[in-house]
């Protein structure tokens, strides 16, 4: 049973640094979830303060993702069309051409979201850049949570 929970934390590791790029997958939880199977097994073993801190970096992180974006688009007077328009070109970049797609798809969602709502050219590339900006700094974020947390599974697992 140690070794399957090893593995199951080992794939939500994985699975988390998918998620911190790819909207649909929550990165910065699915590790703490990773790092929770590794403390259930006998190859980890993690003290009570810092799955709470680590729990605390992950809400955070993932709030502080939403409101990144929110930001980004309200600098420049966006709309919520550009964040849903910002996430929804995301999500096709992704498939139409990965990775540099995600980014596009980011920069472009944004501008047809703000130009749908009906408003000016220069003004919807000025939303798009700020909701891009917003974008690139929520997966920043969600990156170093994830990152941090990667770490420590790691080097507990190598300890034992």
């Amino acid at each position: 049973m140690d070794i399957t929970f090893v593995i199951l934390g080992s794939v939500l590791m994985l699975l988390a640094l998918i998620g911190c790029v790819v909207p649909v997958l929550i990165g910065p939880p699915l590790a703490y979830a990773g790092l929770l199977f590794l403390h259930f097994s006998k190859y980890g073993e993690f003290s009570i303060a810092f799955l709470i801190i680590a729990g605390i970096l992950t809400v955070i992180s993932s709030v502080l993702d939403n409101v990144f974006s929110i930001m980004g688009a309200q600098q420049f007077g966006g709309s919520k069309r550009a964040i849903i328009g910002a996430t929804a070109g995301t999500i096709a970049g992704i498939f139409i051409l990965p990775p540099v797609g995600m980014l596009l798809g980011a920069f472009i969602g944004a501008f047809i979201g703000e130009i749908s709502a009906g408003k000016e050219v220069f003004k919807s590339i000025q939303v798009s850049f700020g909701t891009f900006v917003g974008f690139i700094a929520g997966i920043a974020l969600k990156l170093s949570a994830t990152f941090i947390m990667i770490f420590f599974f790691v080097l507990e697992l190598i300890k034992n």
